[in-house]
């Protein structure tokens, strides 16, 4: 019998126990995007509680797994599953609205505007994408990301459509990329994404340095 299991969150109080999962266990290691991708906060309680919040407010298929010996929550994701196309034409700029506004959210807009414009383009139909995975640091490398990965595909082939994923390059076993190829998906391009501007100010440098 497997060590955990596979619930998916529906209640506050399931979806307030994986945003906080989620930020602790994209912190070790530091993963920027999910930082980008999440409300910011000057302090990290209020961040914490705006990132529930968020998901609370955003969640679409929301599976967390539980050790089952624990009942701790040791992994979660954040999978859009859209039956049809959702991406308008021409493509519309990306509003990071759980961002403050000014020059943070310009920054987080220019960001994902550059990692979702493939999908944006190439998805103009129902897809599966995994928004967002993270496993408890102290659960790495025991097959909690591929439940979590089986639970979207399931979802996938049931509905008859195809996943999408956005993965960083080159961080060997622990990333997202080998995860993907572990699932047998294939790779379709590779892009580059850059936070630099011309004329940048020093709020914007700090950005830079800090994702």
């Amino acid at each position: 019998m497997s060590p955990f299991t596979v619930t998916e969150a529906h209640t506050r109080s399931e979806i307030n126990t994986i945003a906080l999962l989620i930020q602790k266990a994209n912190r070790t290691p530091y993963r920027p995007f999910v930082a980008i991708q999440t409300p910011f906060a000057p302090d990290h309680p209020t961040a914490l509680r705006l990132s529930q919040d968020w998901f609370w407010n955003n969640h679409m298929h929301t599976p967390g797994i539980q050790d089952r010996e624990t009942g701790e929550v040791v992994g979660a994701a954040s999978w859009l599953v859209n039956e049809k196309n959702i991406f308008p034409s021409p493509m519309q700029k990306i509003e990071a609205e759980w961002w403050p506004e000014g020059e943070g959210r310009e920054f987080a807009n220019f960001v994902l505007m550059q990692a979702f414009r493939p999908r944006m383009s190439w998805m103009r139909r129902g897809c599966v994408i995994p928004n967002i995975l993270a496993t408890h640091p102290s659960y790495h490398r025991q097959g909690v990301a591929s439940l979590l990965m089986q639970f979207g595909e399931e979802k996938a082939k049931e509905l008859k459509l195809e996943c999408w994923s956005e993965a960083e390059g080159g961080a060997g076993r622990e990333g997202a990329r080998f995860l993907l190829e572990k699932h047998d998906w294939r790779s379709l391009l590779e892009y580059c994404i850059y936070g630099t501007k011309e004329n940048m100010s020093e709020e914007w440098q700090e950005l830079c340095h800090k994702c």
